[in-house]
């Protein structure tokens, strides 16, 4: 019940999300659209910036998860690309809040966990130092996060085509 709570509260907030900014959707309205007090959202919250990072981490958790069923680097790519085509309104009505000074570092820090575990897992023969390992991170996670915002490609296939063979040229030159 509880988890199913969590859920129905984060999917009030992407359909109230749909509706109006982030800056207007308050703790009541979340309440309000799921039949619940404001306890029962913060006895699972402690505040919308949680309901956000949460739904961030959660996204982030299926993206793995299908980015590790890809066979290639460059089906990866194209999943990740499919991911910022799909969430790139939300990312932009995020970083056009008041929140913003608060909610692009979120959304750094959970690309750097996916990339971190994304690392761990395709890329454990690694070499790599801490140190090293740690740059690559940031850099990969701000270059993502632009990705995301930008996504020039769009629906165009040859585009998304293109853009997936220069990203994984330049990830191969990275770990090489």
């Amino acid at each position: 019940m509880t988890e199913s709570l969590k859920d129905r509260i984060a999917e009030a907030f992407l359909t109230l999300i749909r509706q109006k900014n982030i800056d207007k959707i308050s703790v009541k309205d979340l309440a309000d659209h799921c039949h619940i007090s404001r306890q029962s959202f913060y006895y699972h919250y402690r505040d919308i910036l949680e309901v956000i990072e949460w739904i961030l981490n959660r996204r982030l958790e299926k993206l793995l998860t299908r980015n590790l069923q890809c066979q290639t680097q460059e089906e990866a790519v194209e999943v990740f690309l499919e991911f910022s085509q799909m969430n790139r309104t939300f990312i932009h009505k995020l970083l056009a809040s008041k929140y913003h000074d608060i909610l692009a570092p979120m959304l750094i820090k959970s690309l750097k966990r996916y990339l971190q575990e994304f690392f761990r897992l395709r890329l454990s023969d690694s070499a790599m130092s801490y140190a090293d390992t740690n740059i690559t991170l940031n850099f990969c996670a701000y270059g993502l996060l632009g990705l995301l915002l930008e996504n020039s490609c769009g629906d165009n296939k040859e585009n998304k085509k293109n853009a997936v063979q220069q990203i994984c040229r330049v990830l191969s030159k990275l770990f090489d």
